[in-house]
C-alpha cells in the first residue's frame, strides 16, 4: 500500500512545485519541505464578470495585487468563450484551476456552463454579492458569496479561504493525474510485446519520473547458458549481470553490451544481491567501510561527473531479483547538464526517499511486464516449434507409409522372384516324378527326387533369407554382431573384400535405430556389388557420446554428386535406393552426407543421435 501511496504523493509534490514556490532544506538527515505562499495563483486564470467595475474598484485593486493574470469581462458570453477556449487547449497535466468571480446577474448562465462542461475540480466560482442579496434559485456549485463592494469586506480572510480551496482542489487533481499516469505506465508496460521497445520504455519512464540525467538497465543471466534468470534468496552463484540498455541526457554514449560478475563490490551488484534499493547522495564520499564502491572508469573516459545515484532492484511476482535499474544525477531541471561548465554542481541534487518509493513501484511493474514479455515470447516459440514439429510429423508419417509400402513391394518382389517361382518349379518336378513313377522308371524317379530335394532346400533357404531380412535374429545379439555376420555372408556371396571396424557399446540401442542402420548397410552393400564395380569396400561404425556414426565407402566408379537429385529417384526396383536411404535416416532424426566423384569411389557418412534405454 505504501509503495503505491508514497510515489503518488511524491508525484503530487512535483506537480505542486509547478504551482507554488517550494524550497527544500535538510536538517539532521531529514528533508524538510517548505511551501512558500509567494505567487500562489501565478499560473491560475482569474476571471471577473461585472456590469460596472466602478462598484468594485477596491476589490479589483486588491485582486490585482494578489494575482498577475486577472481578466475583466462585462459580458457573460465573453467570459464563457474564454473559459471554453482555455479549457480545450490545455493538457490534463496542466492542472490549471479557473477562479471566476461573477455578479448575480451573470451567475446563473456561468454556473450552468461550468457544471455541464468542466470538472468540479477545475474551477472555483464566487458570487460577488452576499446570500441576502442573491436570488433564491442561486446555483449549488458556488464556493462562496462575498459582498465585494462593501468597505467592511475582509479581503485577507477571504483570500485565505480561497487559497485553501484552490490548494485542496490542486491536491486532489494532482493525485488523480498521477494515479492516471501510473495506470498508463502500467498499461503501456504490460501491453508492449517488443522486448527492445519495452527496455526503452522502462528507461524513458525512469528518466521522466525522477528527472535523472542517466539511467542504465541490467538483467540477471545464467553464467553458463546466458539465458535470463533471477536471484532467489541472495543466491547469486553461477549468475552474471548483463548490461542491456543505457541512456544519458547530457552526453552521447555508445556503450556495447557486456556481462560482468555479480559482486557486492559494485553498486548494482550489491543491490541485486541484497534485493533493496540503494541511494547515494555523493559517490565521491562513500565510506571506506562500505562493501561497495563507485567505479569511475566511465567518468574518466568520457568526462562525465557521477554524483548522486539511485539503484533499484527489479523483482518478479515471487520477489526474486531479475535485474537492476541504476539512475544517476538527479537534476533540478529537466534540461541537459554541461559538465564542462563551472556551475554544474548547482544543477545536481540527491535522489530522495520519494524517488526510491516511486522507482520501486516502477521497477516492480517493469519486472512483471518483462517477465510476461519473456513468457509470451517463450509461448510463441513453443507454438512455432509445435507447428513446425507437427508439419514434420505429417511429412514423416507420409514417408513412413511410403517406406512401408516400398518394403511391401520389395518383399513381394523377392517372394515373386524367389520362393514363388521355386514353388512353381517344385510343383512341375513333383508332376514329373509322378510320371516317372507311373512308367516305372525308378532310376529316373530317384534322380529327379534328388533334384527335387535340392530345390526344396534352396527354396527353404530363400524363405529363411526373407524372414531374416524382415527381422534379423542377429540383431538380438547387438547391431555390431549383425553387421559383422551380414558382411561375412556378403563377402562369401560376392567375393568383394570388405574391411569392417566397430567401436563403442551397441547392446542398449533402440531396436528401430538398429534395424534402420542394418537396412541401410544391406542396401549400401547391395548397391556397391551391383553398380559400383568396386574391388574393396570399408564399413566403420562408432557409438560415443549418444551419437552413432556410420561410414560406408568403396573404390568403385563413383558418380557425379551434382546429379544427386535425379539419382535419388532411380533404382527403386533394386531396393529403396538413395532416396530411400535418405528418408530412413531422416525418420530416425539423423543426417546423411554422400561424397562421390567419377572414378574416385563413394563415401556415405551417417550421423544419428541415440538415446540408450
Amino acid at each position: 500500500m505504501f509503495q503505491i501511496l508514497y510515489p503518488i504523493f511524491y508525484l503530487y509534490l512535483m506537480t505542486i512545485e509547478n504551482i507554488f514556490k517550494v524550497e527544500y532544506t535538510k536538517i539532521n538527515n531529514i528533508w524538510l519541505i517548505v511551501v512558500l505562499r509567494g505567487d500562489i495563483m501565478l499560473n491560475r486564470n482569474i476571471f471577473v464578470a461585472v456590469s460596472d467595475s466602478e462598484n468594485y474598484n477596491v476589490f479589483l485593486e486588491n485582486l490585482n495585487r494578489e494575482y498577475e493574470n486577472v481578466q475583466l469581462f462585462y459580458q457573460k458570453e465573453s467570459l464563457i468563450k474564454s473559459v471554453e477556449f482555455l479549457s480545450h487547449n490545455q493538457s490534463y497535466l496542466d492542472n490549471n484551476i479557473f477562479v471566476i468571480f461573477s455578479e448575480t446577474e451573470f451567475i446563473t448562465p456561468i454556473s450552468k456552463y461550468l457544471k455541464e462542461n468542466l470538472d468540479d475540480l477545475s474551477y472555483v466560482l464566487i458570487c460577488l454579492e452576499d446570500k441576502n442579496q442573491a436570488p433564491l434559485n442561486i446555483c449549488a456549485n458556488i464556493f462562496d458569496h462575498i459582498n465585494a463592494g462593501s468597505p467592511d469586506f475582509d479581503m485577507i480572510l477571504f483570500m485565505n479561504r480561497l487559497e485553501s480551496e484552490v490548494l485542496n482542489k490542486s491536491r486532489i487533481t494532482a493525485l488523480k493525474i498521477q494515479i492516471r499516469e501510473f495506470y498508463e505506465i502500467g498499461k503501456r508496460l504490460s501491453s508492449e510485446r517488443d522486448i527492445f521497445k519495452l527496455f526503452d520504455m522502462i528507461i524513458n519512464t525512469s528518466l521522466k519520473i525522477t528527472r535523472a540525467d542517466a539511467v542504465t538497465l541490467y538483467l540477471v543471466a545464467d553464467k553458463h547458458t546466458d539465458e535470463w534468470c533471477s536471484i532467489k534468496d541472495s543466491d547469486y552463484q553461477d549468475k552474471i549481470m548483463k548490461f542491456v540498455i543505457s541512456k544519458n541526457m547530457s552526453i552521447v554514449t555508445n556503450l556495447q553490451s557486456f556481462t560482468t560478475p555479480i559482486t557486492k563490490k559494485s553498486i548494482y551488484g550489491y543491490t541485486a544481491i541484497n534485493g533493496k534499493a540503494l541511494r547515494i547522495d555523493n559517490t565521491n564520499n562513500i565510506s571506506p567501510e562500505m562493501e561497495y564502491k563507485h567505479d569511475n572508469s566511465f567518468d574518466m573516459k568520457t568526462g562525465y561527473k557521477t554524483v548522486s545515484m539511485l539503484t533499484v532492484p527489479m523483482k518478479d511476482r515471487d520477489n526474486n531479483v531479475i535485474g537492476v535499474i541504476q539512475l544517476i544525477n538527479k537534476k533540478k531541471e529537466a534540461s541537459p547538464v554541461d559538465y564542462r561548465g563551472s556551475n554544474w554542481t548547482e544543477k545536481i541534487i540527491p535522489f530522495d526517499y520519494f524517488d526510491e518509493l516511486t522507482m520501486n513501484s516502477i521497477a516492480g511493474q517493469a519486472a512483471v511486464a518483462l517477465e510476461n514479455n519473456l513468457l509470451y515470447k517463450n509461448i510463441n516459440q513453443l507454438l512455432e516449434k509445435y507447428v513446425e514439429q507437427n508439419e514434420k510429423l505429417t511429412v514423416l508419417s507420409s514417408k513412413i507409409l511410403k517406406a512401408h509400402e516400398e518394403e511391401r513391394k520389395r518383399i513381394a518382389r523377392e517372394i515373386h522372384d524367389g520362393p514363388a517361382q521355386s514353388a512353381a518349379c517344385l510343383a512341375l518336378k513333383v508332376e514329373l516324378c509322378k510320371k516317372h513313377l507311373e512308367r516305372g522308371s525308378l532310376d529316373d524317379l530317384s534322380a529327379e527326387l534328388d533334384k527335387l530335394g535340392n530345390d526344396v532346400r534352396s527354396t527353404v533357404k530363400e524363405i529363411r533369407s526373407i524372414i531374416y531380412d524382415l527381422k534379423p535374429s542377429y540383431l538380438d545379439d547387438g547391431l555390431f554382431a549383425a553387421m559383422q555376420n551380414h558382411i561375412s555372408v556378403f563377402q562369401d556371396n560376392t567375393g568383394l573384400e570388405v574391411d569392417y571396424n566397430a567401436a563403442g557399446a551397441d547392446l542398449n540401442i533402440e531396436y528401430y535405430i538398429s534395424s534402420t542402420i542394418f537396412r541401410i548397410l544391406q542396401e549400401a552393400l547391395t548397391n556397391i556389388s551391383k553398380h559400383a564395380q568396386a574391388n574393396r569396400a570399408t564399413v566403420s561404425i562408432e557409438i560415443a557420446d549418444n551419437e552413432l556414426n556410420l561410414n560406408i565407402s568403396d573404390d568403385g566408379k563413383g558418380f557425379d554428386v551434382t546429379s544427386l537429385t535425379e539419382i535419388r529417384h532411380v533404382d527403386i526396383e533394386r531396393g529403396f535406393g538413395i532416396e530411400g536411404m535418405m528418408e530412413r535416416v531422416e525418420l530416425i532424426n539423423g543426417s546423411i552426407n554422400i561424397d562421390s566423384a567419377i572414378n574416385k569411389g563413394t563415401t556415405i557418412s551417417i550421423k544419428v543421435p541415440i538415446n540408450k534405454h
